[in-house]
């Protein structure tokens, strides 16, 4: 579901608050960071390396800190991203020098899960087995749903 489509909005980018449900819209393009410390203590328990992780963040973004810009680049359709390496603990940081900005990408070097959030919507996909979605569902300042693998949402551009 688009949160504007929920919300009848004209706009997803400026979704008029509902009083007793929600004040500010979710940002789009970025796990605000009290989400991202939720989960990092979830994560680091369901993978063997947690003090090897990659993040990987959208060149796209304006003002990305120096160190992150400078790294190399990878390309996948219709997005290159800077890619860097450190302990799971790296996903609170901004990759942005003056407003918040998550990684776009970020999964440990064993692959035992990934987390993806897509630039253009206000949504963020975690790939994880049974075990460890059952922590993440049963967090409870956190919104989280299981989805099918096979259902179909946007098509590829």
């Amino acid at each position: 579901m688009q949160f504007d489509v929920l919300t009848e909005s004209d706009d997803s980018y400026n979704v008029a608050p509902q009083p007793g449900v929600f004040d500010t819209a979710p940002p789009v393009g970025s796990l605000p960071r009290d989400h991202v410390e939720l989960l990092v203590p979830v994560l680091a328990r369901h993978t063997t390396t947690p003090q090897a992780c990659w993040f990987a963040s959208w060149e796209g973004w304006g003002d990305i800190r120096a160190d992150v810009a400078s790294a190399p680049k990878f390309h996948v359709p219709q997005r290159s991203y800077h890619l860097v390496a450190g302990p799971i603990e790296a996903a609170t940081e901004s990759v942005n020098e003056n407003v918040e900005q998550s990684a776009s990408l970020w999964w440990p070097d064993d692959h035992a899960w990934c987390v993806a959030t897509e630039i253009d919507f206000d949504t963020t996909y975690i790939g994880c087995d049974e075990t460890c979605s059952g922590e993440i569902l049963r967090l409870p300042s956190l919104e989280a749903f299981v989805v099918d693998p096979a259902a179909r949402g946007y098509e590829a551009w």
